[in-house]
């Protein structure tokens, strides 16, 4: 049975978790400690304010910081095949508004391929 894909979302320039997004990864972990040949993609990503460096690297930390929390919460690490970073390259919106911002700072746990 497949994890369902989920994102989470965060403050500009952060790579803390909101706690109103834990449930979430909460249910992620439990779902990857009970199917363990389940394993995910976790893809991080910034807005499009910033040096592009700045924001592969920014996308790169919120990756990781979900990762770190899947882990904490029990998933084991090699469920986690890939923690990647699309920077700003990878956009949900274009509009240069706080809501359009907010949608693309965020990160994606995603099934992948190889189960």
């Amino acid at each position: 049975l497949a994890c369902a894909p989920v994102k989470v979302h965060f403050a500009l320039d952060s790579d803390t978790l909101y706690d109103s997004e834990k449930p979430l990864l909460d249910k992620t972990a439990a779902c990857l400690r009970d199917n363990d040949a389940q394993r995910v993609t976790i893809v991080g990503n910034a807005d499009e304010r910033g040096p592009t460096a700045y924001n592969e690297d920014l996308g790169q930390r919120r990756a990781q910081a979900v990762a770190g929390y899947l882990e904490a919460k029990g998933a084991a690490p090699t469920q986690v095949e890939a923690v990647i970073s699309h920077g700003e390259e990878s956009p949900i919106c274009r509009d240069s508004t706080l809501t359009c911002w907010q949608l693309n700072r965020r990160t994606a746990v995603r099934q992948s391929c190889h189960l």
